[in-house]
């Protein structure tokens, strides 16, 4: 069972909490926050600590409020962070399983991301596909067109568009299919 704070004192028998929130940092993926607790109330203490990896610092002798709150901040963080996990997880079960082939491109058409229908239906690898750009895979009668679409949406002078135009597959062989596009 994974604890949802540790608390460690500065200075401890054989190793101190510096050594032990460094090495908490080397094997916890999750990054349980860390709560350094110590006598010494001084800056390099203070870098010591965040430089270690603990989430707070507190010099004894300890105000409870003041404990208190930054307990609440923690577990508030703490939670916008695992609900934050959640949502990508979520959303990277959509992207990859969806039946459509999906890319978010940059500004200059790259491709940034794309999902495996995406690799499969030009017959690249998603690896691939980070090398190229929408003009590669785009028919050259198309591209004129889909380059004003695109630049009316990067200029914001309209959100969406949606074009049927013909994609060119690494083999080159021409396939027609339906671009969505949108900025995100």
């Amino acid at each position: 069972v994974e604890p949802d704070l540790i608390i460690l004192d500065g200075i401890m028998p054989e190793m101190d909490g510096y050594a032990v929130c460094e090495h908490l940092r080397d094997i916890d993926k999750n990054k349980v926050p860390v709560i350094l607790i110590t006598a010494y109330d001084n800056s390099e203490a203070v870098a010591r600590a965040f430089v270690a990896g603990a989430e707070e610092y507190l010099t004894k002798p300890l105000h409870w409020d003041v404990l208190k709150y930054k307990l609440q901040r923690l577990f508030r963080n703490r939670n916008a962070e695992v609900a934050l996990r959640k949502s990508e997880g979520k959303l990277q079960g959509i992207f990859h399983n969806v039946v459509a082939g999906i890319s978010v491109l940059n500004g200059e058409g790259r491709f940034l991301y794309a999902n495996q229908k995406m690799a499969d239906l030009l017959g690249y690898s998603i690896e691939e596909l980070y090398e190229l750009s929408l003009r590669d895979v785009t028919h050259d009668d198309d591209w004129p067109i889909t380059q004003e679409r695109i630049s009316k949406i990067i200029k914001n002078e309209t959100k969406e568009y949606h074009v049927e135009k013909r994609y060119v597959r690494k083999d080159k062989t021409i396939f027609w299919g339906r671009l969505s596009s949108s900025v995100v």
